[in-house]
């Protein structure tokens, strides 16, 4: 009777220890040395996933060339830089949420300009071409980071 209530225990621990350590790896996969980009859009233009961009949203590839409603990481994943980048509000920011996605036609990807899990972080709404473009282009630039995928 002590043997059969011992290995009961010892299943259920194996089995807790088992699925702590799958969520682990789904909820904290870091991801390293990929482009930080930002972007702005115009007043009421919502990203793919639906919702209208926010100061902490932001894009990643589709994972299928021209779906823009296939992101690599699901929407609502949040991730979490290893270092803060700058914000056009003049704000620091580590965490972003995926809300939209970028390079479609994966035509910045093939010319190297991006990398596969690149983040194209959100700045705010405003003409193209205005002063947040001006100020991402001349400001901000491309940024390298690691980060932390939390699904």
């Amino acid at each position: 009777m002590k043997k059969n209530k011992r290995f009961r225990l010892a299943l259920c621990i194996t089995l807790v220890i088992s699925l702590l350590m799958s969520m682990m790896s789904v909820y904290a996969d870091l991801v390293t040395f990929q482009k930080i980009t930002g972007y702005s859009s115009k007043e009421g233009s919502s990203g793919s996933g639906g919702n209208m961009p926010y100061i902490g949203s932001c894009a990643v590839h589709s994972s299928v060339i021209n779906n823009p409603f296939q992101p690599i990481y699901p929407y609502g994943t949040q991730i979490t830089l290893t270092q803060s980048i700058p914000m056009y509000d003049g704000s620091n920011r580590t965490v972003f949420t995926v809300e939209d996605t970028g390079d479609i036609d994966w035509k910045r990807y093939n010319q190297g300009r991006i990398t596969w899990k690149f983040i194209d972080t959100w700045h705010g709404t405003g003409p193209k071409g205005g002063p947040i473009d001006q100020w991402l282009l001349e400001e901000f630039g491309t940024k390298v980071r690691d980060y932390n995928v939390n699904i």
